[in-house]
């Protein structure tokens, strides 16, 4: 891992082999050299990424990364990939970095009724616009997916494969989560949402098949919903 993943993002654009959807956020055209000087390398980047999307129960946790453009560090992956140790691990270490003030983040929990009552898409927006007001002026927010943001925000489809400071958010936004999951399984202790972190396992559909939803459960999501 480098951390130059601008560079080689307008590496790929300058030979006409990424997506337009890179072209079109990094606003480079390759037909028109004259250009190319205007995509220029950030001082400072903030990375977003969400956890909790697809789950069945509990909040939507977005987090944001503050760090120098360049920064990395060895055990940075995106979150899915790591084991429950090395997650704690990696964690654990940015927890340092951050009391160092290398880097800094800020985190924003969005409940099961909150994602209800503005819809996943609605919800998910603002929580990334509110997560990235950690940049200050002239840093770069760059947020994982494809998500309609407004302003200047660089949305890049999977940034959490490649963007340091959004596989930092995404293993911060995981780890507090997961723990976030693990306190509300002593609260509804039918679920074993200490186990499956509110996703849609066999265990989990079992116990909701038996207790029936239970507080922090989304309605708006199947199984739950009722669909005209």
């Amino acid at each position: 891992m480098s951390g130059c993943w601008i560079d080689d993002r307008l590496s790929e654009l300058k030979s006409g082999s990424t997506d337009e959807v890179v072209r079109r956020h990094l606003q480079f055209d390759p037909k028109t050299y004259a250009r190319w000087g205007k995509v220029e390398r950030p001082k400072w980047v903030v990375g977003s990424d969400e956890v909790g999307l697809g789950a069945l129960a509990g909040p939507l946790v977005v987090c944001s990364v503050r760090a120098p453009y360049g920064w990395t560090e060895p055990y940075l992956r995106d979150s899915k990939k790591l084991t429950g140790r090395q997650l704690q691990k990696a964690y654990m270490a940015l927890m340092e970095s951050v009391r160092k003030g290398s880097i800094s983040f800020k985190y924003v929990s969005i409940s099961s009724q909150e994602l209800d009552s503005l819809g996943v898409a609605t919800a998910t927006r603002q929580a990334h616009w509110e997560a990235a007001t950690l940049a200050e002026k002239d840093d770069m927010v760059v947020v994982d997916g494809d998500i309609l943001m407004p302003g200047d925000v660089v949305c890049l489809v999977k940034a959490d494969t490649y963007v340091p400071q959004v596989m930092a958010a995404s293993i911060i936004a995981k780890v507090l989560r997961d723990t976030t999951m693990c306190d509300l399984s002593t609260v509804f202790p039918s679920y074993g949402f200490d186990k499956h972190v509110g996703y849609g396992t066999e265990a989990h559909y079992e116990a909701i098949k038996r207790h029936g939803p239970c507080e922090i459960h989304r309605r708006s999501y199947k199984p739950f919903r009722e669909d005209p």
